[in-house]
């Protein structure tokens, strides 16, 4: 990973005192400071604890999903402010970091203690008025969780806290992108057998191209049609299947019921059909005059 980032000309920072949450953390806060009001922060992590450092221009962006989030957006998907996700996460706890929360304590319990009390500070010097809390289910039980764990609260609020004021000043001028070493990019991903399509692709990039999907066109009228629906089309979508299996649900619950209903009647009709064949039929007057005959012959 670090032969390949730096053959892509990446610059790499690390320090074995910190992890690369605090040292991104403190590159923001200091680009902010040396570019004052001409800078946007963009996070490129799968990490949600990196919300915590946004700010409501900048944005975090989940490669892996290709989801971005702007620092206004954070209040909507965590239920605080970018600021308060630290304290979010040491209520709740992390099972990615290995963060221990307060058992029985979720994210909406969480996030509506941190918007009545803003910090975790204020929230432990007014814990009589936690009982009393209409908008939290159990208020009197969370405030004896948060009594009988405060060791484990205080423990894992350092752990999510990501520091920012770490001094990298310098690092800064060393974050512009470098050259391609194309030879060194070659061989490296020739020895591990991947070269093939990353070199492609990047041919592709240094001729100005892109790596989007192109956007399909409807046969119906021609014009451009995005691959992914939006978010409107799809819970539409989703609706109407949901509508089609409940329909069917309903029509099998009724056809089992009418089985059930008609299983009797069905069940008598076929015993009394049964019952006739097996009964004996009275002797008809041919039959009367036959046996009559026979019985002639037989006393002669």
């Amino acid at each position: 990973m670090q032969r390949s980032g730096q053959a892509y000309g990446l610059c790499r920072l690390c320090n074995p005192r910190y992890e690369a949450d605090d040292l991104i953390g403190s590159l923001a806060n200091q680009a902010r400071k040396k570019w004052a009001g001409k800078v946007r922060i963009c996070v490129v992590s799968t990490d949600k604890d990196l919300l915590q450092i946004l700010e409501d221009k900048d944005h975090f962006w989940n490669f892996s999903k290709d989801e971005r989030i702007s620092g206004k957006d954070v209040s909507e998907r965590m239920g605080v402010r970018a600021d308060q996700v630290a304290e979010l996460l040491a209520l709740t706890g992390d099972t990615v970091d290995n963060i221990k929360g307060l058992p029985g304590v979720g994210p909406n319990t969480a996030a509506a203690l941190l918007r009545e009390f803003g910090t975790i500070d204020s929230m432990l010097a007014n814990l009589e008025s936690v009982e009393n809390l209409k908008s939290i289910r159990g208020a009197s039980r969370i405030r004896s969780i948060i009594e009988a764990n405060g060791a484990i609260l205080e423990k894992s609020r350092k752990l999510t806290l990501i520091e920012s004021g770490l001094a990298v000043e310098k690092s800064l001028d060393r974050l512009e992108l470098g050259a391609v070493q194309r030879k060194e990019l070659g061989d490296l991903f020739e020895g591990l057998g991947i070269g093939r399509l990353l070199l492609a692709r990047l041919d592709k990039l240094e001729r100005g191209g892109s790596l989007k999907k192109p956007e399909k066109k409807s046969e119906s009228d021609g014009t451009k049609k995005s691959p992914k629906k939006s978010a409107k089309e799809a819970a539409v979508k989703t609706e109407k299947k949901s509508a089609k299996k409940n329909a069917a649900k309903s029509a099998s619950k009724k056809a089992k019921k009418a089985v059930r209903k008609s299983a009797p009647k069905k069940a008598a009709n076929a015993a009394r059909r049964s019952a006739k064949k097996k009964m004996p039929t009275a002797p008809t007057k041919t039959a009367k005059r036959s046996a009559k005959k026979a019985a002639k012959k037989k006393a002669k």
